[in-house]
C-alpha cells in the first residue's frame, strides 16, 4: 500500500478508526525512536568526545564537542568546557578518532 493510497483513503474513516490509526501510528513512531536510542546507547560510552548542534547555528544552537560524563535513557550529560549540557543521544555524532 503506498502513502499515497493511504492519504487519500483517511476521508474514509470515522471517528473510531482515525483513532485506531493514530494511536498504532504513534505505537510504530515510539518503538522506532526506542530503537535508534538504544543503537546510540550502544554506540557511544562515559569518555568519548562527541559533537552535537547545528554548524552554521549560533548562541545555544551552535555546534559543540565535548566528552560524555554519563548516559541515560535517550539523553547523555556532554561537559563542554566548564558547562554540562544534556543531549538527546540522536543528536549525537563521534568526534576524532
Amino acid at each position: 500500500m503506498t502513502l499515497e493510497r493511504i492519504l487519500g483513503d483517511l476521508s474514509n474513516l470515522d471517528e473510531t478508526e482515525l483513532r485506531t490509526l493514530n494511536t498504532n501510528v504513534i505505537g510504530q513512531l515510539k518503538r522506532i525512536r526506542r530503537q535508534n536510542s538504544q543503537i546510540a546507547r550502544n554506540l557511544f560510552k562515559a569518555g568519548d568526545t562527541v559533537g552535537f548542534g547545528d554548524p552554521g547555528g549560533r548562541g545555544k544552537r551552535a555546534y559543540k564537542s565535548g566528552t560524555i560524563v554519563t548516559i541515560k535513557r535517550t539523553r547523555a550529560e556532554v561537559q563542554v568546557g566548564r558547562v554540562t549540557w544534556t543531549v538527546p543521544l540522536n543528536m549525537l555524532e563521534a568526534v576524532g578518532g
